[in-house]
Order: C-alpha cells, then sequence, then structure tokens
C-alpha cells in the first residue's frame, strides 16, 4: 500500500485492509485475537496499532481488519509491520499472520 501524501483537506491516513478468510464456512461461531505488531514501521508514527477478537458467525467466511497507515511527506525506506493472529476457537489457523508493507511514495 502506498502511504500517501497529506494534502489541504485529504484525509490524514490511508485504510490497509487485512482480508481474513475461513477456508469453509462453519456451523458454529469462530473467533480469533489479533493484533498489529511492529516491524521496521513504528505504531503512532508509521500506522495506527490496533488489536481485538473477531468472530465469523455460523456460515459467514471472511472478515477485514482496517488498519490506518499515516500520510506523510518524508522520504523513507519502504517499512513494514504484521498482523498476528492467535487463540483461535472453533477453527485451526493455517496462517498466523500477515505482512504489510508501507511504500514509500515521496
Amino acid at each position: 500500500l502506498f502511504e500517501g501524501t497529506p494534502a489541504n483537506g485529504s484525509r490524514p491516513t490511508v485504510t490497509f485492509a487485512f482480508q481474513l478468510k475461513l477456508s469453509n464456512p462453519s456451523a458454529t461461531s469462530v473467533t480469533v485475537d489479533f493484533a498489529t505488531k511492529d516491524g521496521t514501521a513504528t505504531a503512532g508514527s508509521d500506522y495506527t496499532a490496533v488489536s481485538g477478537t473477531l468472530t465469523w458467525t455460523p456460515g459467514s467466511t471472511q472478515r477485514t481488519v482496517n488498519v490506518f497507515v499515516t500520510k506523510d511527506a518524508t522520504f523513507e525506506l519502504d517499512e513494514t509491520f504484521t498482523l498476528e493472529l492467535a487463540n483461535a476457537s472453533g477453527a485451526t489457523l493455517a496462517d498466523k499472520s500477515g505482512l504489510g508493507t508501507i511504500k514509500n511514495d515521496d
């Protein structure tokens, strides 16, 4: 995701959307805890940290976690952070993290 540059009247962030999918619909609710973790990107200056618990209702297969990336006008290298998953209930995690890359566009 390109971080973007702030402009008068524009939103100060862009949204990085992580799509979390179940391989098959479940007959019961499924839950998983999530939290962002710094890599070379730093929460509070490069993006807004998020954490919580997602619930899939019976029959649903997709949920989204939005992470807000802060726009800036500073030249810097591309930066990364991860969305970590843990404590799944009602399902087994095939992949426990997703990598987010904030691409510099200054």
